[in-house]
């Protein structure tokens, strides 16, 4: 059970003037933007809001494999996902399920990712739980059915997201139809997969959900799923089950997010999924939306979310080509950056981050420092400044320390 150490949950929300008070992993996320008492004056938060900072573009590149490995622990096996897509450590959240598995650790587990679309249609990308480092994607059909009435097949054309404003477009009797909100609870998603000599049917419908914290334009789903072995239909069951976070998720339109490695591609036909508890979604509820106008620039927008998706799970050491997270689900966390999107204090100034992991590290004020590998290689943050590292430009600290 020591793999679950490496689960994210790095949830934070030091939402108001001071004393600040966090909120733990499985609650909701803390509005976005909140400000408490100017802390560790060299960290300024309005010195890029004018527009005057010049964003680092390209991004740094993000190791696309495990080969470099200077800590000697990089593969990230089935637990980094769950940082990712999901923090909390229990396997029927982040994938669809089989009931009728006999092992308790679900052997026929698949992780939805993302809908591609493409010019013969939609797509689900899902990776096995069992070999992360396997993913295929399958075709996805729809039809409508209506609260009352019969079963209506239709054309499925697309599945994206305006931001995060989920829109299903079918065509029906020569007409094409976009819905969204409330009109996507009559549509119904359906995909295959077949694993050894058995055939699962699945069938995924979706709902809006209603959910505190974040930017005004954040949108939340929920999202019910059953599959079919043979003739018998299973109960339907909730993807991202997690009451304590609401059970929803929420739709990120054109980045492909890996599901091992957190980089971040950009693909305008790609929607990706993310539990609420999960970094990508996380990271969007803190207002490190890669939409956000709060930075000047939308390649400064991009650029902290990229960076944040790393922030919220720990994984101090991807630019190396080690994609664990370093921190256990649960922990507190606060977010500081220069553009005021957030701006609480730094009691124990952690680490200053970019796309591709920390800039340089505290170890002694690591969130769990345990944890961390003997050989891990970063330079310390000190003096404390924004432009003391070339790319870093998200800070964070824990609330207390171990």
């Amino acid at each position: 059970m020591a793999l679950l150490l490496w689960v994210s949950g790095c949830k934070t929300c030091g939402s108001h003037l001071p004393p600040p008070k966090p909120v733990p992993d499985k609650e909701a996320p803390a509005d976005a933007g909140t400000v408490t008492s100017p802390a560790d004056e060299p960290l300024s938060t309005t010195g890029c809001s004018d527009g005057k900072c010049k964003a680092p573009w390209p991004p740094p590149e993000v190791p696309t494999s495990f080969a470099a490995c200077p800590t000697g622990s990089c593969g990230p096996g089935s637990q980094n996902g769950r940082g990712i897509y999901v923090s909390n450590t229990d396997v029927r959240s982040y994938c669809f399920r089989d009931e009728h598995a006999a092992s308790p650790s679900f052997p026929y587990s698949f992780c939805p990712e993302f809908f591609i679309n493409t010019p013969t249609g939609v797509r689900l990308q899902v990776r096995d739980w069992t070999n992360p480092n396997w993913v295929r994607d399958t075709p996805v059909q729809a039809w409508l059915e209506p609260a009352s009435g019969t079963r209506q097949s239709v054309t499925l054309k697309s599945i994206r997201s305006d931001q995060s404003r989920l829109v299903i477009t079918y065509e029906t009797a020569g007409q094409v139809h976009e819905v969204t909100g409330a009109g996507l609870e009559q549509v119904r998603l359906g995909f295959q997969l077949s694993v050894i000599d058995d055939a699962y049917v699945y069938e995924m419908k979706l709902s809006a959900a209603s959910g505190a914290g974040g930017p005004e334009e954040l949108h939340r789903y929920r999202l019910d799923y059953r599959y079919k072995l043979g003739s018998t239909p299973s109960a339907w069951m909730t993807h991202c089950e997690d009451s304590a976070a609401g059970n929803r998720i929420s739709f990120l339109g054109g980045k492909k997010v890996d599901g091992l490695t957190a980089r971040v591609t950009d693909e305008p036909g790609v929607t990706t999924l993310s539990c609420e508890t999960g970094a990508i979604s996380t990271c969007l509820a803190w207002g490190y939306t890669p939409w956000s106008s709060r930075t000047g620039d939308p390649k400064w927008s991009d650029y902290l979310f990229r960076s944040c998706l790393h922030a919220k799970r720990a994984a101090y050491f991807v630019q190396f080509g080690d994609f664990k997270s370093y921190t256990v689900s649960g922990t507190e966390i606060f977010k500081r950056d220069p553009f005021g999107i957030n701006s609480e204090q730094m009691p124990h100034f952690e680490a200053l981050w970019s796309p591709r992991g920390a800039e340089c590290l505290n170890t002694e004020n690591a969130r769990h420092g345990e944890l961390l590998p003997a050989s891990a290689r970063l330079p310390p943050c000190t003096p404390i400044g924004w432009e003391k590292t070339e790319f870093g430009r998200l800070a964070t600290s824990p609330q207390t320390l171990p």
